[in-house]
């Protein structure tokens, strides 16, 4: 007898999620995103903390709050000085 078990051992927390293409490593090996800030003229480079990976989304366990716009298409291409239009 063949059979597929699915076991939830408890129940994990609430946390926040982003893309994994939305994550950068640094020559150290420190893990950031680029976020765009309060006022949505400017971005901001910010290290966090990340927890497991889930499909291609990855759990992030310091360094953004909820709400936080993260950039995940074209950070590559931050550079130097530009504007910002939404």
């Amino acid at each position: 007898m063949v059979c597929d078990l699915s076991l939830n051992a408890g129940r994990e927390k609430e946390s926040l999620v982003v893309s994994a293409k939305s994550l950068t490593v640094d020559e150290k090996g420190e893990t950031y995103v680029y976020v765009l800030n309060d006022n949505k003229n400017d971005i901001i480079k910010k290290k966090v903390l990340i927890g497991k990976y889930r499909n291609n989304n990855v759990e992030i366990k310091e360094g953004l709050s909820e709400g936080d716009l993260v950039i995940k298409e074209g950070k590559e291409k931050l550079v130097g000085d530009f504007d910002i239009m939404l």
